[in-house]
């Protein structure tokens, strides 16, 4: 997936940052930026609707009318995504395929937890058997918040590698309604990275931060000793803490869509594989991760009812 991202579909002209542009030419600047993206838009939803439609003649009891429509019903639908060596049963909506082609009702394509969960378990799918790091839910950092404290996603409950196993832990962090980033937990030295695509100029005062601090600071030692990660891994508690840092520099998303969420699935992937971040252009990488997504889902969507 790395070399298909890191093809750079199309190369627009546009001038240095460095240069100094006039308002006016500036304008029309962004103005080919929105035309060139909606362009690739439209074209990630024409690909995936070809898809369907070379697909009807293969699936039992399924008229044309009614593949044509799963993209635009409103009705939760189940559909089973097959691997290698599990099938996730999953229910998502019909808006799940068009936010991820930015056709949703805001055009803005943000994306969902049932986006970043079943993207979270398709990492767990294809990890390597000798990985050293495990990734949660996005409702772990939810539940903490909630003063709850969900030791099935640490202790091997939720997912077949307990913390104990590893040295590293993923856990996607979404600011309702607004954002979403990513935070690396290295649990040896208590470290806790954020990975933030947005702007992070109010990173020491921005509430979510804030409220995320204080809560993962409180809670994270609690459940590595409840899960023996601690004694495990022979950590005295009494001298360990939990420290934070700001990941930079990271790319940074573009202001036409809602990419944070692309942004999300695109550090998990990278950091969990060892691949650097570095991009050449941030907006062109979420619109090709976009279509890399919705065509791997679809092609494994075997059925839906």
């Amino acid at each position: 997936m790395d070399d298909y991202l890191i093809e750079e579909e199309l190369k627009i002209g546009f001038e240095s940052e460095n240069v100094r542009v006039g308002k006016y030419e500036k304008n029309i600047i962004e103005e080919q930026r929105f035309r060139v993206n909606e362009a690739k838009r439209m074209n990630i939803l024409g690909k995936l609707t070809h898809t369907k439609e070379n697909h009807v003649d293969s699936m039992h009891g399924k008229t044309k009318a009614t593949i044509s429509n799963d993209l635009s019903q409103n009705e939760r639908v189940k559909c089973s995504f097959h691997g290698a060596m599990i099938t996730l049963q999953v229910r998502i909506s019909g808006n799940f395929w068009l936010t991820l082609v930015c056709l949703d009702p805001t055009r803005k394509g943000w994306l969902s937890e049932e986006h970043i969960d079943l993207w979270v378990d398709y990492m767990w799918h294809g990890r390597p058997d000798n990985a050293n790091w495990a990734m949660v839910s996005c409702y772990f950092v939810q539940i903490l918040l909630q003063n709850s404290t969900p030791l099935f996603y640490a202790n091997g409950d939720k997912y077949a590698t307990p913390w104990s196993d590893v040295d590293q832990v993923f856990f996607p962090i979404n600011e309702t309604a607004q954002h979403w980033c990513l935070a690396h937990f290295d649990i040896l030295s208590g470290l806790v990275t954020f990975y933030d695509s947005g702007d992070t100029y109010d990173y020491e005062s921005r509430d979510l931060y804030v409220r995320v601090r204080e809560c993962l600071q409180e809670r994270l030692p609690g459940i590595l000793g409840a899960t023996k990660v601690f004694e495990k891994k022979g950590i005295d508690p009494t001298d360990y803490s939990i420290r934070f840092k700001l990941a930079d520099p990271v790319p940074k998303q573009g202001g036409i869509f809602g990419d944070c969420g692309v942004w999300v699935c695109i550090f998990l992937y990278r950091l969990a594989h060892g691949i650097s971040l570095d991009v050449e252009d941030p907006i062109d990488v979420a619109l090709a991760y976009r279509e890399k997504i919705v065509r791997f889902y679809f092609s494994h969507k075997i059925d839906t009812f």
